[in-house]
């Protein structure tokens, strides 16, 4: 009786897990003739749960035939923003109140890009955020876009989900 219950509570923290995990990916396109390497910096400080979601996902997109992705400073900047306003704002959503979406804040810091993407995860930790991603479809394919080329991580730590955790790809 005692494993029925062990079970059946792992069931269910998996399933909070993966209600809490949302993935959002958008295709903005530019001319051909625009880059998406301008104002992108490899330069910036990492927490130790950012820089082990970065390397796990490019562990991953190795493993998967994939480049690894590069960090883009200015794409850091709004991250961070993000995983704020999801801590302050007690909403889990990719969308805002205060910014609308994650893409409206890119374009008003001047990012520019031809596709986009949004993880987010409330977990424990940098593994099972990356684990609950990986499990799920829409996480597992902006992980694995082969259109990204950059990203930025960016954590908070919560009362509610122990750590909020925001991920966005660029290419």
């Amino acid at each position: 009786m005692k494993l029925k219950r062990f079970l059946l509570l792992l069931l269910m923290i998996e399933i909070f897990v993966e209600i809490f995990c949302l993935a959002k990916y958008e295709v903005f396109a530019y001319g051909e003739d625009k880059t998406n390497t301008k104002n992108q910096d490899t330069e910036v400080i990492l927490n130790e749960e950012e820089i082990n979601v970065f390397e796990k996902i490019n562990e991953y997109r190795l493993e998967n035939g994939l480049p690894k992705l590069k960090y883009s400073k200015e794409l850091q900047k709004v991250a961070e923003i993000k995983a704020k306003d999801l801590l302050e704002s007690k909403n889990f959503s990719h969308t805002s109140e205060t910014y609308g979406s994650t893409f409206n804040i890119m374009r008003d810091k001047k990012i520019e890009y031809k596709i986009a993407g949004e993880n987010l995860a409330g977990n424990i930790n940098s593994d099972k955020a990356v684990e609950a991603w990986i499990n799920s479809e829409a996480h597992r394919d902006n992980i694995l876009e082969k259109d990204y080329n950059y990203t930025a991580i960016a954590t908070v730590e919560s009362d509610k989900y122990g750590m909020i955790f925001v991920q966005l790809f660029i290419g």
